[in-house]
């Protein structure tokens, strides 16, 4: 999709590999410090990160199975990225506290889930044509772009519907009805791309990607004020 990135990768590619093996490293001794139960769930997650490109087949079944990876699993990229994400976000930081509010964590933790979900679905409709043409089995090229867009609309549909009745219900605080505003924007996102305002670019990128800053900022906002 991009050859200036691909070239970068190629060019920087032992670099990176350190880069990537020292993050981690660092990020098993803060968890460390932490406690056993953070180290755990940290540990986990990278080697489930690991995993998920590793060969699940043993070599002389691999060519009777086209998913001899997790990876080859159409739609596996972005549930997994998803995933991780709300784990890391929403879940880990509350292991350190004895009595952490899993009620609204777990609210939490789907919102992160649905909300990168959408960013990576996005991501994987823009970037269908070179996925395609190299042979990888994203969610859109299996089940076409239209029942994509409209299965991210379901979940951001489901996200909204979660925040506002964890709001009423007083699971979690007044600040989930501020990231509707957060839905919202996703939602003018999709509908910005499916009327073709905008076309898969920069900007376009710029204004997902903005979403996830806009939730930050909401944050630190209900930090400030509240």
């Amino acid at each position: 999709n991009e050859p200036d990135r691909a070239h970068f990768y190629k060019t920087h590619r032992r670099l990176l590999i350190v880069c990537g093996i020292g993050a981690v490293a660092a990020a098993l001794v803060l968890a460390w410090r932490l406690g056993g139960a953070v180290l755990a769930s940290v540990a986990g997650v990278s080697a489930l990160g690991i995993a998920y490109s590793i060969p699940i087949m043993p070599v002389r079944r691999k060519e009777r199975w086209r998913t001899a990876k997790i990876k080859d699993i159409p739609g596996s990229k972005t549930f997994a990225e998803s995933l991780a994400w709300g784990v890391v976000i929403a879940l880990i930081p509350l292991l350190e506290s004895g009595s952490a509010p899993w009620p609204g964590a777990g609210i939490a933790f789907f919102f992160v889930l649905g909300v990168v979900n959408v960013r990576s679905g996005l991501f994987d409709i823009f970037q269908a044509q070179g996925d395609l043409i190299v042979g990888v089995e994203t969610l859109p090229i299996t089940i076409g772009e239209a029942r994509t867009l409209d299965l991210l609309k379901g979940i951001l549909a489901g996200v909204g519907v979660l925040l506002l009745c964890g709001g009423i219900a007083g699971l979690v605080t007044p600040f989930a009805y501020m990231l509707l505003v957060v839905v919202l924007s996703f939602f003018v996102t999709l509908r910005a791309y499916e009327k073709r305002w905008l076309y898969p670019g920069l900007r376009l990128e710029a204004l997902v990607e903005g979403n996830l800053f806009l939730a930050g900022l909401l944050g630190l906002l209900w930090q400030a004020f509240s």
